[in-house]
Parts: structure tokens; C-alpha cells; sequence
């Protein structure tokens, strides 16, 4: 009974989650300004991808027990982008889209899905 009081408190802290804009990253930590500055943010994402919301940008940040992390950036998701694709896109212009059919488009340059034959082997 004790350890599961102490597992699970009865009055969890709970989070305070904003609307605010990125204003600086320094030293891979962000700085937020939503109701109140919150320095020294952490960015949450998917991990092996890691981005700097670029200055200016709308982000969501979370703040509990006295930490502040950022939840993402509000986006618009581009028309063309279809269910179950994914688009990398840099605020320099440079982009790749992973199609649902297999294909790759690097910067605008199409590279068809390599199809394979019975045996698994690239076909010809």
C-alpha cells in the first residue's frame, strides 16, 4: 500500500501546457516565450531526428514540476502530403519525401522504389 501511494501520489503535479513562440536555442536548449519565458527548455520529438524550431515559430511547451520542455511546433501540413508519407523539410528549402509507393523526392528529383523479383533481388 505504501510503495504504491509512493508510485502513484493521489495529487500528481499537473502540467501547464502553453501556446508561446520560440525565441533562441543556445547550447541545444531552447528558449520559449509563451505566458512567462521559460529558459533552458528541453525539445521533445521522435528520437534519431533532432531539429531547432527556427526563430519565431508558434511551439507548444509544457511545463511541470518546475521544468520546461517543448512539445513541438503547430504546422500546417502541406496539401500533397498524403496518409502514411513523410516529408523532411528544412527552413533553407532542401526537402525529402518518402512516398507512399515506395519512391524518394530529393529536392524535387524523383527516385523510383526499386522493385524487387521472387527472390528478393532488385529486378532489372
Amino acid at each position: 500500500m505504501w510503495l504504491s501511494k509512493q508510485l502513484f501520489p493521489s495529487n500528481p503535479p499537473s502540467p501547464d501546457i502553453s501556446r508561446g513562440q520560440a525565441t533562441g536555442c543556445r547550447r541545444g536548449a531552447l528558449t520559449i516565450q509563451a505566458e512567462e519565458e521559460h529558459r533552458q527548455a528541453s525539445f521533445l520529438g521522435p528520437w534519431g531526428i533532432f531539429s531547432v524550431p527556427i526563430q519565431g515559430a508558434d511551439v507548444l511547451s509544457l511545463r511541470l514540476s518546475g521544468e520546461s520542455a517543448c512539445l513541438g511546433v503547430l504546422q500546417t501540413l502541406p496539401d500533397t502530403l498524403q496518409p502514411g508519407e513523410i516529408l523532411l523539410q528544412s527552413a533553407g528549402g532542401a526537402s525529402i519525401l518518402l512516398k507512399n509507393d515506395g519512391a524518394i523526392v530529393l529536392n524535387g528529383t524523383v527516385i523510383p522504389a526499386v522493385k524487387e523479383d521472387d527472390h528478393g533481388h532488385a529486378a532489372v
